[in-house]
């Protein structure tokens, strides 16, 4: 196995288990993997659209609008019509919202540091930009820049 087959090998073979581990995590805290990427997005965000959200998180339109929708229902997020333009619809963080990120957010620090354990932070900075890239050249190739 050359190197960048290498690469893609332990990637895909690295966040299965972090999804699987993850996704238990959210489901302890009644929050599905989808809806804690567009709760994260809209805390991390505010007033970014829906569209702007897909596109950011390649999920298709019907998809984000599911999301969305259960999301509004829980009492999490509101969509909110723009001051500044009537079409422009913003996604808002409740705060029954934050409380509930925040909630998730503790046990998932913690999965996070525990899995990072002995790579130093020059390590994970080096991983990331690594990561960064990947994203970036997967996007251009997508066609999203």
């Amino acid at each position: 196995m050359n190197q960048h087959q290498q690469v893609f090998h332990n990637l895909v073979f690295t966040l299965r288990p972090f999804d699987t581990q993850l996704s238990e995590i959210l489901r302890n805290h009644g929050i599905q993997r989808s809806e804690w990427s567009v709760l994260y997005s809209v805390v991390h965000e505010p007033d970014i659209t829906a569209a702007e959200l897909a596109k950011r998180l390649t999920f298709e339109k019907p998809n984000m609008t599911r999301i969305i929708k259960v999301l509004t229902n829980a009492g999490y997020i509101e969509v909110e019509t723009s001051s500044g333009d009537k079409r422009r619809k913003n996604l808002r963080i409740t705060p029954l919202g934050k409380e509930k990120y925040l909630e998730a957010r503790v046990e998932i620090d913690a999965f996070e540091k525990e899995i990072l354990e002995g790579i130093s932070a020059e390590d994970q900075i080096h991983l990331l930009r690594t990561l960064e890239q990947i994203h970036t050249n997967l996007n251009k190739k997508a066609g999203l820049y």
